[in-house]
């Protein structure tokens, strides 16, 4: 693991609307997201810039985003046991 890094898991959000008389940072359903498991990001690097990212992840919108999350947290190892006993399911 990079000893920079400091989570397992990692969600990138991007606001592609420029047109200043359409842009609203408030509004969710402007923004796109991305969720990127640690394991996939470049070693010992610090930034990361869209193109990347978009190669690492689907592009999802804010009402994906929960899904998104949960899903690749459930495919982590180290997830998966704190997933599971904080929903009282097991497997």
């Amino acid at each position: 693991m990079n000893a920079a890094v400091h989570a397992d898991l990692y969600v990138f959000a991007w606001h592609p609307e420029t047109a200043k008389s359409k842009a609203d940072h408030r509004r969710s359903g402007q923004w796109r997201f991305y969720v990127v498991c640690e394991g996939k990001l470049p070693e010992g690097q610090n930034t990361i810039s869209l193109n990347p990212i978009k190669a690492l992840s689907e592009e999802f919108t804010y009402g994906q985003l929960a899904d998104a999350i949960n899903s690749a947290a459930a495919a982590l190892p180290s997830l998966k046991s704190n997933l599971t006993s904080n929903n009282g399911s097991s497997g």
